[in-house]
């Protein structure tokens, strides 16, 4: 397959950025129909747009650089010469929350989290676009092959021609991805019209929950299909060199995925004790989240050491980032004020 779309004198442009391309103005495009349907400026939108893509790839960038220090002639270059490499997409996550506090430092907006539930679905469309790119590289491939026949194509399998010239059959992370992202954007979409102003109980802002619920839903796609790659980001300790050994146990991604989500479930839970005091059912709540978490991390230590039964670690460690997902969506639903006292108010 050609990967390059045209040339344009001697600039060469690959359907791999045309893709790319296409996904940031898709997903600039229904945040702005987001934000503008609920009497958002369409100023505010371009401004948060200008300064996260900025930001995203300054940050997506270093962060790939120091874990991949050896594919880029020094910083300086990684920074601004953009013809190799690639980029850590998590760090887009990052560029996007300081791009809506920028537009509402220079007063665009009066709320940060307003512009950030706005942008959401369109960061999962933006993000599936960019998994769905790799189609025509080759990133974001499987280390599990597929032998059955009937099985060797899309969605499920992506060819890779080795090092020898040989046709084998991986698993295709870049398209289970996207498609994964793709039903996260719905859910945000609905989550979005349904409840993104729904009210809170004391101490819990009635904004931000979609944004917060983007980063539970990409947390919990990553952490199982990251450790599907053949190609995932490792961190790298450049001052405790010796922790630099216990990197190869769980990548960056699912490292920023785990983090990520534990602090969205500790936001729910210190506002919903803060609400209705502790109850039990917190302590179930919580209990539940550090099982799920550690059956992931189990999942993930069992599968790089036993390969060959990958079926049944893959699937606990699935169900294990399903219920982390399921768990902070309860805790949230907790701060959230019955929809009988919302009417009476």
């Amino acid at each position: 397959m050609d990967a390059i779309a045209f040339y344009t004198g001697d600039l060469v442009v690959y359907w791999s950025s045309v893709v790319i391309v296409l996904g940031i103005l898709a997903g600039f495009c229904l945040a702005y129909s987001l934000y503008t349907a609920h009497s958002g400026r369409g100023s505010t939108m371009f401004v948060a747009f200008a300064f996260s893509l900025v930001f995203s790839v300054l940050i997506s960038r270093f962060l790939h650089f120091y874990s991949h220090q050896e594919q880029y002639d020094g910083l300086f270059r990684a920074l601004t010469d953009y013809s190799g490499g690639s980029y850590f997409l998590p760090g887009v996550v990052l560029g996007v929350l300081l791009g809506a506090g920028a537009a509402r430092s220079l007063g665009f907006a009066d709320s940060v989290s307003g512009i950030l539930d706005a942008m959401a679905p369109g960061m999962a469309l933006t993000f599936a676009m960019i998994r769905l790119s790799a189609f025509f590289t080759t990133a974001c491939r499987g280390k599990i092959s597929v032998t059955t026949h009937s099985l060797q194509h899309l969605p499920l399998a992506s060819a890779v021609v080795t090092a020898s010239g040989k046709t084998e059959y991986r698993f295709a992370t870049y398209f289970i991805t996207f498609l994964l992202l793709l039903v996260a954007m719905f859910i945000l979409l609905v989550f979005y019209f349904r409840h993104h102003r729904d009210r809170m109980k004391p101490r819990c802002s009635r904004e931000g929950h979609v944004f917060r619920l983007f980063i539970v839903l990409y947390g919990i796609i990553e952490l199982v299909m990251d450790s599907t790659r053949n190609d995932s980001t490792f961190p790298y300790f450049s001052i405790f060199k010796t922790l630099n050994r216990f990197g190869s146990f769980v990548s960056l991604t699912q490292l920023f995925a785990a983090i990520s989500i534990l602090i969205v479930f500790i936001w729910y839970s210190k506002r919903a004790v803060a609400a209705d005091g502790r109850r039990a059912g917190h302590w179930i709540l919580w209990i539940l989240f550090v099982a799920a978490l550690t059956g992931v991390g189990v999942s993930e230590y069992l599968v790089q050491r036993h390969g060959d039964m990958y079926m049944l670690y893959y699937s606990t460690m699935s169900a294990s980032a399903l219920i982390l997902g399921i768990v902070v969506v309860i805790m949230y639903v907790l701060c959230r004020r019955p929809k009988k006292e919302s009417v009476e108010e």
